[in-house]
């Protein structure tokens, strides 16, 4: 990895949890500096049918008090080619395990630009069986990233 090297990660983070830190931990030791960009409500409800649990005010708020991450960003569409320019991306990197909808339509999208996907190895899953009973009527999307 080249020197000053920026990735960009994006996902829902909604009830955060364990899986989400393992995901930030590894993409930040994938590149210098790390901006993640975190689906807005009505993004998420767009694509996937069903509102967050918890509002993306407060999960930018959660991602942002991180020291891992440089720089939080609320995104509101799937093209993230104008948001990858923003930032000064060199890649872009997504969970390796099964990806939401909002991933796998943004990640076909990127395949389109000449900015790499690196797909991250797969860190833990929560042990909360509150929260994994709470994502298992989100059968659309994944709590991860």
């Amino acid at each position: 990895m080249p020197e000053g090297t920026t990735g960009y990660l994006f996902g829902i983070f909604d009830l955060f949890h364990i899986a989400h830190l393992d995901t930030i931990r590894l993409a930040a030791a994938a590149c210098d500096r790390l901006v993640v960009g975190v689906a807005t409500d009505d993004l998420v409800e767009d694509t996937c049918g069903l509102r967050p649990f918890v509002p993306s005010i407060e999960r930018v708020e959660i991602l942002g008090a991180i020291r891992m991450i440089a720089e939080v960003r609320p995104l509101a569409d799937l093209d993230l080619g104008p948001e990858v320019a923003a930032v000064g991306a060199d890649l872009v990197m997504v969970p390796g395990e099964e990806l939401d909808v909002v991933q796998l339509e943004v990640v076909e999208r990127m395949n389109r630009l000449s900015t790499p996907v690196k797909h991250l190895p797969v860190g833990r899953r929560t042990t909360s069986a509150q929260v994994r009973t709470a994502l298992a009527g989100t059968t659309i999307r994944s709590s991860v990233a």
